[in-house]
């Protein structure tokens, strides 16, 4: 059984209010597990951090006190990215057009744990592509990672030679234009397979569904024709983030300040395919 289909999305009647929090939120990313989520913040610079319960359940999410300014780097932050382990964080930063690297450094036993990590003064420099980008997001391994801006509205790919290593990512040339569906992107996401590509639209409060046919590779993808219309809910999708099986998504509204959860069931795989009939199949030997 799969989910990640777009089109079957519901909402599940389960949201999460943060503006006690954030007056503007600009993103919202998950730890794997689903037991912490973070929210990027660009009116205060500050990402804060929420433990959820039960995991994959925003209702069950409530602020932990612990929060990271990064003012000091960026009074525009748009989104962060972890490495696989969660011993660093990245922070794309829209003033300076750089991404910023994060070490957790207070305790080695504290990955995750946004009060523990400290700048390490580790920064790449993006402004030769986008000169508006909102959104961040890496391969599971740490050789790609992709920005999403509304200048050109589309996605670049940088290959990074030294995996993690941000001042080792190089602009792949390889760039992927989203316009055709909304002209105004403003973040995006990806299944952990990476054959999937989600990204809300905020002039259509659409969301819209990508395929890749070679997996994390930017030049292979095309839309896919699956779409959800959350207008009737969302005005201005800012956040979008999926359960690890990509049976949930969530979704910031930046208006209201609310992180909607929605439903995606499962797709039961194709049935398989029925061997052919051989009744009528005769052989014949060729008359000499």
């Amino acid at each position: 059984m799969a989910y990640w289909d777009i089109s079957t999305a519901v909402y599940s009647g389960k949201s999460l209010y943060v503006g006690d929090l954030s007056t503007y939120g600009r993103s919202i990313r998950f730890k794997p597990d689903g037991l912490i989520m973070y929210l990027v913040d660009d009116t205060y610079n500050t990402i804060y951090q929420y433990t959820l319960s039960i995991a994959w359940e925003i209702f069950s999410a409530v602020y932990s006190g612990k929060c990271l300014a990064v003012g000091r780097q960026d009074d525009q932050p748009q989104d962060l990215s972890f490495n696989s382990d969660g011993s660093i964080m990245y922070m794309l930063g829209e003033e300076t057009l750089t991404i910023f690297q994060y070490n957790s450094i207070v305790k080695k036993d504290t990955p995750w744990d946004i009060s523990s990590y400290k700048y390490n003064r580790i920064t790449l420099d993006i402004s030769d592509t986008d000169r508006e980008p909102f959104s961040l997001f890496f391969n599971p391994d740490g050789t790609k990672f992709y920005t999403l801006g509304t200048y050109y509205r589309g996605i670049f790919q940088y290959n990074l030679s030294v995996p993690w290593d941000i001042t080792s990512g190089l602009f792949s040339g390889i760039f992927f234009y989203t316009g055709d569906q909304d002209l105004q992107p403003r973040i995006m996401s990806f299944s952990p397979d990476g054959k999937n590509l989600y990204i809300p639209g905020s002039i259509t409060d659409t969301v819209y569904q990508y395929t890749l046919s070679i997996p994390w590779d930017l030049s292979t993808v095309v839309y896919s024709n699956k779409y959800l219309y959350i207008g009737d809910l969302i005005s201005t999708p800012y956040g979008i983030s999926f359960s690890i099986n990509g049976s949930k998504m969530f979704i910031l509204a930046r208006g209201p300040n609310i992180v909607y959860q929605y439903t995606l069931p499962e797709i039961p795989p194709p049935p398989p395919k029925k061997e052919a009939s051989r009744t009528g199949i005769y052989s014949f030997n060729t008359l000499s």
